[in-house]
């Protein structure tokens, strides 16, 4: 068996390569006052760790409708707990918060899309950004 080696010469070719998975975040303007405000593009830890606490990482990022959301299934579970189904209420806090982990992100990001805010920076990100938002290209 005969292994064979190549060489890059990096000078004139770069090779991007990554070691692990980083973070992309894409850039937001808001047009008549120009703040910008970055997203993430992809998981976050925040809602993850946060959501059971009565939705707190929803009204923080703006998200209003779905704070109320997880705070009226927070006080129902609540109620289901007085009666015994504890275990349900804490399995379906769970599940909400992985969800607004993997989904949170995507969620702030069309509502500041929707109020007329603009993506700027990197072409890439934007496109990718469009892509695991669902956002037409």
């Amino acid at each position: 068996m005969t292994t064979v080696f190549t060489t890059h010469n990096f000078t004139t070719t770069p090779i991007i390569t990554m070691r692990r998975r980083s973070s992309m975040f894409v850039t937001l303007r808001q047009p008549g006052t120009g703040k910008l405000v970055s997203v993430k593009v992809g998981f976050s830890w925040f809602f993850l760790l946060l959501t059971p606490f009565y939705g707190l990482p929803q009204f923080i990022k703006g998200i209003w409708g779905h704070g109320c959301l997880v705070l009226f299934l927070y006080l129902v579970l609540v109620g289901l707990a007085a009666a015994g189904a504890a275990p349900l209420g804490g399995l379906i806090l769970i599940g909400l918060a992985i969800f607004y982990g993997v989904q949170g992100n995507k969620f702030v990001a069309r509502r500041l899309l929707i109020k007329g805010w603009t993506m700027e920076g990197d072409e890439h990100a934007m496109a990718y950004a469009k892509a695991q938002w669902g956002l037409g290209a």
